[in-house]
């Protein structure tokens, strides 16, 4: 594939992107904050809400204080924990048609990047109740203000409490498919770090991981929006340095975990308004082709992107390692970007997560490469774009 070719789209890309106006979702920070989503909505005047979450969140006693509050204010409620990891149009679907029986008409979605972008598609098709919820998949293509919505975020990496994309999969073929939309943004993020107590370390590492790439490579990306460029990106990378070992170690440290929500949510923020790059287009097929979780995925491929990137981000990586407190300004740019990516590495690595994919295989490489190339193409503007070889090199460096 040529590289002119993602020059191009990507020029459109940011283009289309700078005449969109993302909103920020408005937040409420702290420990058994989730229970201040019930006196939100009564005091928006709705009478019945639709609770949308897993298992696990009903199994840890994690809705008790909402639907307890709903039952005291007067206010009616369903809830349905019928969302799985990576949720399909049939899930939406049932979940919409139990939502319009109920008469429903407000959401507080509980959970993990699953739970949220599932209710972001339902909160969309709740109001038009007249199309597909397949018909929302896609570039701006919800057409009316979705129904209220409050996201409750159980993970600190997906971000999807602040983003304005959703991903939901084909039931039948298993293709991941993009609802793109600003009108999606949650209405209201609660970041409650109690959600977050029951988390296995691993995955507090992998999510993590996920979120300080959603910074990292929205920062070194060529479209710098200067409301969002130093503010969200440097802010979310900071705290992640400070806090995300010692919210692996200890589980029960609800004020880490606060501040790595909010971390979470500066860096969907900052992914709303300069995307990612080659470290998601390469975990995606890590993740599609071998399972590999995708923030183990994301902890291969970073380091290995900001290598490739040394020179043409050179002066980005700079500037945040001196922001992080890596180094000083009158230190040079090279060292700097070599301590901040030291950084990302020993960070990984103090947490157990693998730093090459055992699975990897070169008679795969070829439709790694097709595939990353194209998600790459017409999504990310990234810093400097590979050749065919550079990705192989690339591929040649992460393999176990």
């Amino acid at each position: 594939m040529s590289v002119i070719y993602p020059k191009i789209t990507t020029s459109f890309l940011k283009l289309a992107s700078a005449c969109l106006t993302i909103p920020e979702a408005p937040t409420i920070v702290g420990a058994g904050k989730r229970a201040e989503a019930v006196s939100y909505l009564k005091k928006k005047g709705y009478k019945k809400a639709l609770i949308i979450t897993s298992p696990s969140i009903v199994r840890y006693g994690f809705t008790d204080v909402i639907t307890e509050g709903l039952k005291a204010q007067g206010m009616d409620y369903i809830i349905t924990t019928e969302v799985a990891p990576d949720p399909t149009f049939a899930i939406a679907q049932s979940i919409r048609k139990k939502g319009m029986e109920a008469g429903v008409d407000c959401i507080i979605a509980i959970g993990g990047g699953s739970v949220l972008d599932c209710s972001k598609l339902v909160a969309a098709s709740l109001v038009s109740k007249y199309r597909s919820v397949e018909s929302f998949a896609g570039l701006l293509r919800v057409f009316k203000k979705p129904m209220e919505m409050i996201a409750i975020p159980s993970t600190a990496g997906t971000g999807s409490e602040s983003t304005f994309i959703a991903v939901i999969s084909n039931s039948e073929t298993h293709q991941k498919k993009t609802m793109v939309s600003p009108k999606i943004v949650p209405d209201l993020a609660i970041l409650d770090g109690e959600m977050l107590t029951k988390m296995p370390a691993k995955f507090a590492a992998s999510t993590g991981m996920d979120a300080l790439s959603h910074a990292v490579e929205s920062y070194i990306s060529t479209f710098n929006r200067r409301k969002t460029h130093d503010k969200h990106a440097p802010m979310a990378i900071k705290a992640i340095f400070e806090n995300l070992y010692t919210s692996f170690c200890e589980q029960d440290n609800v004020e880490v975990k606060n501040k790595m929500l909010l971390a979470s949510y500066y860096a969907g923020i900052s992914m709303n308004n300069e995307m990612v790059g080659y470290a998601h287009a390469f975990a995606h097929q890590l993740g599609g082709v071998y399972g590999v979780p995708h923030g183990e995925a994301i902890g291969i491929t970073l380091p290995q992107v900001l290598e490739y990137n040394r020179k043409s981000a050179e002066k980005k990586m700079a500037k945040l390692a001196v922001y992080c407190g890596l180094g000083t300004q009158d230190m040079p740019a090279d060292k700097l970007a070599d301590a901040f990516i030291a950084k990302v590495k020993d960070l990984r690595d103090s947490m157990g997560l693998p730093a090459k994919c055992d699975k990897l295989k070169e008679e795969d490489y070829d439709m790694i490469i097709a595939n990353a190339f194209k998600e790459t193409s017409v999504r990310y503007p990234v810093a400097k774009f590979m050749t065919k070889q550079d990705a192989r090199d690339f591929l040649n460096a992460i393999k176990g």
